[in-house]
């Protein structure tokens, strides 16, 4: 990822900084599986294995402060996807590849927001492969209403005039004054939606609905993992917070944590430091299997 520094001006040196000096000490790796390249980061030492699923329309470097406090202790593996995403059986298949080339039988799988979606699809499809399910600001896999709602938004956002993207990135920037990483999360998601136009946020969607289409078959309410599972939310996030009783129902062999930091959906860039000290406390809680 290219660190354009006229995105940082207004953000504290030490922090534009770290994030710097990890780009540069972590490129991609790469391996091609069938004509299909695959490219993460991989970092870190440690009996356990970490893998890291990023939110819609992130690059894995959305990481990279969870990444530097984990890697002393843990090995670090976080997946890039397609900018507008894939289906589920892509998706899984993916992450498979990605930890069969490095001989990982068992990972702890870590998904934020739509990659909470991933992570419980790869927990229903690859139990075998999961330490621990960490399911972060994470909505539910399957509900009878995402489909409609999900072609519904791509007939709105196909009659939407092109700058509405860029009111819809200022309104998720917005929120979040009372954090000292206010203005590092504004200018680093800035940076990951520099190339997002119009064409690429309905792609996406697309992309989504692909993905709620494969796995219709699985019934609204259950799941078939029963193994360790840990939720994070925050009280004040408008996008999943919702859902939080209804997953910790479902998944009923589970730590759970709501955080009561005004961080919303963003918890993880506007309170790095809270967000990192407890994620790091709940898997050590699981131990390995």
């Amino acid at each position: 990822m290219l660190i354009k520094e006229i995105f940082f001006v207004h953000v504290p040196q030490h922090q534009y900084l770290m994030l710097k000096q990890f780009v540069n000490e972590h490129p991609y790796k790469e391996f091609n599986n069938k004509g299909i390249k695959h490219e993460y980061i991989i970092t870190g030492k440690g009996k356990r294995t970490i893998i890291l699923l990023s939110g819609a329309l992130f690059n894995p470097y959305m990481w990279f402060y969870i990444i530097e406090k984990l890697k002393k202790d843990f090995c670090i593996i976080a997946p890039k996807f397609p900018k507008i995403g894939a289906g589920a059986k892509e998706s899984v298949k993916y992450i498979k590849n990605i930890l069969d080339n490095e001989k990982v039988s068992k990972s702890v799988v870590v998904g934020y927001s739509y990659g909470g979606g991933i992570a419980q699809y790869f927990a229903e499809v690859h139990p075998e492969y999961i330490d621990t399910l960490v399911l972060s600001h994470s909505g539910i896999l399957r509900r009878e209403d995402s489909i409609k709602k999900t072609e519904k938004m791509i007939s709105k956002l196909r009659f939407l005039p092109s700058f509405s993207i860029n009111i819809i990135k200022y309104l998720r920037t917005k929120s979040g004054k009372e954090s000292e990483w206010y203005s590092f999360r504004k200018a680093l998601l800035n940076l990951m939606s520099e190339s997002i136009t119009k064409i690429i946020f309905i792609d996406h969607f697309n992309k989504n609905l692909e993905f709620l289409k494969e796995i219709e078959y699985l019934p609204v309410g259950r799941v078939s993992w029963k193994g360790k599972t840990i939720i994070l939310a925050t009280r004040s996030d408008k996008d999943t917070f919702k859902y939080y009783d209804e997953l910790t129902s479902i998944y009923n062999v589970n730590i759970s944590h709501i955080f009561n930091e005004p961080g919303g959906h963003h918890m993880i860039f506007l309170y790095p430091e809270k967000y990192t000290y407890i994620l790091i406390k709940l898997i050590q809680q699981t131990g390995s299997t």
